[in-house]
């Protein structure tokens, strides 16, 4: 059969082989987490992002989800307002995992600024939904969280005082208590709410959780803090610090919401990032490190107005890893690819 060589028959009494010619040339996990192009966006959490990269490797993530993972930044670019050329921006692919710092502080402000432009002259609460923990595991505990709030909103003293908002989930370790920790933060639009009343009815609903906190929003700015606070952090800091920690919340937290809109905020998209449509093209954020550092006048001044300092350190330069597809061969003489997907199917997003 023409397009067939001997060796890609085989019969059903055959073993599955694996092609020994598609595995690239081993590379350590430092390699692989860092590019020169993306160095600037992960140096501040560098040793973090490779707890979280072990992590996902131990608890058995998804070979697209880890790929996509340690490429995020690679390939950014350089995007000029044209209204404004003394204004610059950093886009590209990014990988959007809950437990990539620098996407959830991205995430977080564009959730921030469309909360803004929701609340414009309206009154609005903080408020604070604790939930008292023993040794239970925490996707018990999330679990629990998500059903007690279901029950709150369907109650008629939130039904009259809270009309809509955003919830944000946070989870915290208590080493000193050796359990874990989770609230439900809420931004709830509506009328004055008693903090007595709500929380005796808290606790009806929990069972063991009486304390809550609700505070009157004065100031848009105060609204942004609270906002790009609790939606950049899924996990807090100390639980990156214990491996057993993280990765049980890795596996508790997936599929998770950790922000939902509840009452009349259902259907408003939070996370909607800005068009960049309009902005122009420059170049490769690599390519305004290196002239910078050449020495260049021109990509100097992009390189300080996009905050990059004036002493860069980069690694060496080195190709970007390549993808370790998986070739079998079968008996039918067929092969499938099973190459992680490229991160070219993701919209474009701030860096």
């Amino acid at each position: 059969m023409p397009g067939f060589t001997a060796l890609q028959f085989g019969t059903s009494l055959e073993r599955l082989e694996t092609s020994p010619q598609v595995n690239p040339p081993e590379r350590s996990d430092s390699d692989l987490l860092i590019h020169r192009d993306s160095i600037f966006r992960h140096t501040g959490w560098k040793s973090d992002r490779l707890r979280v990269y072990e992590a996902l490797k131990r608890t058995g993530a998804g070979i697209d989800r880890i790929w996509n993972f340690t490429q995020c930044g690679h390939g950014a670019f350089v995007l000029r307002n044209p209204d404004n050329p003394t204004e610059y921006r950093i886009c590209g692919e990014c990988c959007h995992d809950r437990f990539c710092l620098p996407c959830a502080n991205t995430r977080s402000h564009i959730i921030a600024a469309n909360v803004l432009a929701q609340l414009r002259g309206k009154q609005a609460r903080f408020i604070t939904l604790t939930l008292h923990s023993t040794t239970e595991p925490l996707a018990d505990l999330l679990r629990k969280l998500g059903k007690c709030f279901t029950r709150l909103r369907s109650h008629s003293l939130w039904r009259k005082t809270c009309y809509g908002g955003v919830a944000f989930i946070e989870v915290k370790w208590k080493p000193d208590l050796n359990r874990w920790n989770v609230h439900l933060h809420c931004l709830a639009l509506g009328k004055y709410l008693k903090q007595g009343l709500l929380s005796q009815l808290w606790f009806k609903v929990t069972g063991t959780s009486p304390i809550v906190d609700v505070r009157f929003v004065h100031n848009e700015q105060s609204v942004a803090r609270y906002v790009t606070k609790y939606a950049s952090k899924p996990l807090d800091h100390s639980v990156l610090h214990e491996p057993d920690r993280l990765d049980e919340a890795i596996r508790a937290l997936k599929g998770k919401r950790l922000c939902t809109t509840f009452g009349n905020w259902r259907g408003v998209k939070l996370s909607a990032a800005p068009d960049t449509a309009a902005w122009e093209y420059v170049d490769t954020l690599a390519s305004i490190i290196n002239r910078a550092l050449a020495g260049e006048p021109q990509a100097q001044a992009i390189a300080k107005a996009l905050g990059i300092p004036s002493v860069f350190p980069l690694p060496p330069e080195k190709p970007p890893p390549k993808p370790r597809p998986l070739l079998f061969q079968v008996h039918c003489g067929e092969q499938f690819n099973l190459a992680p997907q490229p991160l070219s199917g993701r919209p474009l997003q701030w860096i």
